[in-house]
């Protein structure tokens, strides 16, 4: 799965991380999703325009994180273009002040969400689209509240502790546009 972020600001990329998380832990993808500015992933030295198409060119999705910012950025309309190009599964994710209903064309004509608003619908959707299992969270929640001694506590602590983190990340992130 390819992930798209590459912006200049520290609050757009911490959103980004923190949605990675997400994602690699609730659908149990660690180690699969490619985060440009992860410098786990794209060391100094690396050609990076050549790592970028590489990962493009293998992803099966590709997750723009849009903000009013992002949008009016170069690469990451070299990217989302690139990734249509070679029928890839984009999906606009709009933090801060973008909202999909007011995404411009060409993202507008890809289904986008709304974070932190459609967490559970972006989960389930990457998920349909891998053909793996959907987020667990929920049924984690509700088997921990109809097992007393639920043993699976940590791991629900370690989800909502996740969950928890994307939002904050989301409601301390400003958008300047």
């Amino acid at each position: 799965m390819r992930f798209t972020e590459k912006w200049d600001y520290h609050e757009d990329r911490a959103v980004a991380q923190a949605v990675k998380a997400l994602i690699e832990h609730e659908l149990k993808l660690s180690g699969q999703v490619f985060m440009v500015t992860d410098q786990s992933q794209l060391k100094a030295g690396d050609d990076w325009l050549k790592k970028i198409h590489d990962e493009l060119t293998s992803a099966n999705i590709v997750v723009l994180m849009l903000s009013k910012r992002s949008i009016t950025k170069p690469w990451v309309n070299c990217e989302a273009g690139g990734a249509w190009l070679a029928g890839k599964r984009v999906i606009p994710v709009c933090i801060g002040n973008q909202q999909k209903g007011q995404l411009p064309p060409p993202y507008s004509h890809w289904q986008g969400v709304n974070l932190p608003d459609d967490e559970q619908y972006l989960l389930r959707t990457i998920a349909d689209h891998l053909g793996i299992q959907g987020p667990s969270i929920i049924a984690k929640v509700m088997k921990l509240a109809g097992e007393p001694a639920a043993k699976d506590v940590s791991s629900i602590a370690k989800v909502l502790e996740i969950a928890r983190d994307v939002r904050f990340a989301l409601s301390n992130w400003h958008d300047e546009t």
